[in-house]
C-alpha cells in the first residue's frame, strides 16, 4: 500500500468490499484511469466527470440541510461546489480542526451551517475518505440593480 494515513488500510478494504459488490464501478473506474508521474514514479489517478459529481454533491448537501432543519431547500436557490484545491490554505486548516458529525467512520463526515437571517444561506463541508474535502455553499441570487432614471 503506497499510502502510509492511519485509516488507508480501512478505506481500502471498504472500497474493495463495493467493487466486489458492484463490478460495474470497478470496470467504470478502470476506463478513466490515467498515469501521474510523481517524481520518478508512475501512479496511477482516476479522472472523474464533474458535473456529475456535483449533481450528487450538491443532493447531498440538501439532504443533509433537510436532516437537520426539516425543511427541504427551493430549487431555485443559488448552489456552487468547490474542490479542496480551490479553498484557500487557512481556511483548509481551520476545516480539519472542525469537530466534524462522523456520521460513517472515515468514509464520510461532514459539518454544515444554515443562517440564521437567511432560511437558504447555508453552507456544507463534505469529507471522504479523511481526504477529499468538497464545500458546498446555498445562498440567494443577488437582485439586479437598476438604475434609478
Amino acid at each position: 500500500m503506497i499510502s502510509d494515513h492511519r485509516n488507508a488500510r480501512e478505506i481500502r478494504e471498504a472500497t474493495r468490499r463495493s467493487y466486489k459488490r458492484n463490478p460495474k464501478i470497478l470496470a467504470d473506474i478502470d476506463k478513466r484511469i490515467l498515469p501521474v508521474k510523481a517524481g520518478p514514479i508512475l501512479l496511477p489517478a482516476v479522472r472523474f466527470d464533474a458535473a456529475r459529481t456535483n449533481r450528487v454533491l450538491i443532493k447531498i448537501a440538501r439532504g443533509l440541510v433537510c436532516h437537520h432543519t426539516g425543511r427541504k431547500l427551493p430549487q431555485q436557490v443559488k448552489t456552487e461546489v468547490f474542490l479542496d484545491p480551490q479553498i484557500s490554505d487557512q481556511l483548509h486548516d481551520w476545516i480539519r480542526g472542525l469537530p466534524f458529525r462522523n456520521r460513517w467512520g472515515t468514509r464520510f463526515s461532514y459539518v454544515g451551517m444554515m443562517a440564521q437571517d437567511e432560511a437558504d444561506v447555508g453552507c456544507w463541508f463534505l469529507v471522504f475518505y479523511v481526504s477529499k474535502v468538497f464545500v458546498v455553499s446555498f445562498g440567494t441570487e443577488a437582485e439586479p440593480t437598476v438604475p434609478a432614471s
